[in-house]
């Protein structure tokens, strides 16, 4: 219980501070004290204790975007956040979420949501039919393969399902632009395995199957799902899947005139093959436009004496339209290796090839040089270095050695070479370090960090 009151108190104390305008202090020991929470947190936390002591403890979501045991949303509308509080018990359905409300000077119990099963997988708050109460989208895991979705009405704190689904991944998105949130379901129990994504909106008086499709990928070759736009910022559900021995497909979700679309599956091969690439970059957006782009790897052209085997790839950055229109609208060098992509200038991409250089420890180089075609020597003219040695700082300012970004553990530094002086597509130096950035953990892992 000792436990259980700390955690509570970190919990409201860290939501009390942020909320606190300014402090004021009398003498040098109440600088050293600890902000008093303000009194309608100490009333939640004891209703909270009253729960606890009951036998229960906390459950907080495994997934999605709340996980905290205990949250705060406003959910009838009244611009006050209500206290949601999920614990589990002993018996039949354990799992049980508290919807608190603060009533005068004290907070009271408006509702209690119950579910069966090992944990609360998800739970998401949505306005689903524009009423100005915020329904809750649960997912209840039944075990490790299987959970369940139920949506349920708080409405005058009456609790009442709405809808029951199994599933395997669950987005609360605005599928087709009409302001009211949708509920896309993935789920791959059909007789051949293959995935099927499903959209629910509110119809009449509840939740209905608006339409469905099939996925590319299964169950167990599903990697990464996210929501983002297409051009014209078409609201679009990006799927994607293994493909290969190290590659990805993905599959992009819109809505076409209110009907759920794979906008990228091939009616041929039963695949969004037009996506499907044999390197392991995911959709993201590279140029901040806010639309979603799908990479295209492409091998830089080689000479035809170069000795090693390696194979450098360039990125073709696309942007797809709802009738699956592709438009190229950037190109990039990853380098995965050591964290860091270049985004070429227009011009460089066909007439560049790439190479690596490892014969200093601690020092990793990717050399740029000129190409012009499979029978002439190429000329180098930029090498990007990845310092990570004791010296880094002191390899960083060799010769004409400039610093393009710093990291704790690593300093990236350039160096303009002997090519690019009279070359016709040669840029600044203020224009490569804008050009240059770091790789986030998730453009290669699927996953935030």
């Amino acid at each position: 219980m000792l436990k259980a009151r700390k955690l509570i108190a970190i919990l409201l104390l860290a939501a009390a501070v942020g909320q606190l305008s300014g402090c004021f202090f009398e003498s040098g020991d109440e600088l050293y004290a600890l902000p008093k929470p303000p009194e309608n947190y100490v009333e939640l936390q004891k209703k909270i204790e009253e729960v606890l002591a009951t036998g229960a403890e906390y459950a907080a979501p495994t997934a999605g975007p709340n996980s905290q045991s205990v949250q705060l949303v406003d959910v009838d509308g009244d611009g006050e956040s209500e206290a949601i509080a999920c614990f589990r018990f002993s018996g039949d359905k354990p799992l049980k979420i508290y919807i608190f409300k603060r009533v005068d000077a004290a907070y009271q119990t408006m509702a209690v949501i119950e579910g069966s099963g090992t944990a609360i997988n998800t739970i998401q708050y949505a306005d689903l039919n524009g009423d100005g109460v915020s329904e809750f989208i649960v997912g209840w895991q039944i075990s490790t393969e299987i959970h369940a979705m139920a949506v349920y009405s708080v409405k005058d704190y009456v609790i009442t399902e709405l809808m029951v689904s199994s599933y395997s991944k669950l987005l609360v998105f605005d599928m087709n632009n009409d302001g009211l949130d949708d509920i896309v379901l993935l789920r791959f129990d059909t007789s051949d395995g293959v995935g099927i994504a499903e959209a629910y909106s509110w119809q009449g008086k509840g939740m209905e199957l608006n339409s469905q499709v099939r996925l590319s990928v299964t169950q167990d070759s599903l990697t990464r799902v996210v929501t983002g736009y297409l051009q014209e910022d078409v609201p679009a559900v990006f799927i994607a899947g293994t493909y290969g021995v190290s590659g990805l497909i993905t599959d992009i979700l819109a809505s076409q005139n209110g009907v759920l679309t794979n906008i990228t599956m091939n009616a041929d091969t039963g695949i969004s093959i037009e996506t499907a690439r044999y390197y392991a970059v995911y959709a993201t957006d590279i140029n901040g436009d806010g639309i979603m782009e799908l990479p295209q790897p492409v091998p830089f052209p080689t000479y035809k004496d170069k000795k090693t085997a390696d194979v450098y790839l360039k990125i073709y950055w696309r942007q797809y339209s709802l009738s699956a229109k592709v438009t190229r609208v950037s190109t990039t060098y990853h380098n995965n290796a050591d964290g860091w992509y270049l985004v070429l200038p227009d011009g460089w991409e066909d007439r560049i090839t790439v190479s690596r250089r490892d014969t200093v420890t601690g020092e990793r180089a990717i050399i740029f040089s000129i190409w012009t075609d499979e029978n002439t020597k190429p000329v180098e003219f930029l090498a990007i270095y990845t310092l990570t040695g004791d010296n880094r700082e002191a390899r960083s300012q060799i010769g004409n050695r400039f610093i393009l970004k710093k990291q704790v553990e690593a300093i990236y530094a350039a160096e303009f070479l002997a090519g690019n002086n009279n070359w016709s597509y040669a840029i600044s130096q203020d224009e490569l370090i804008s050009r240059f950035n770091l790789i986030k953990k998730e453009w290669i892992t699927g996953y935030n960090s």
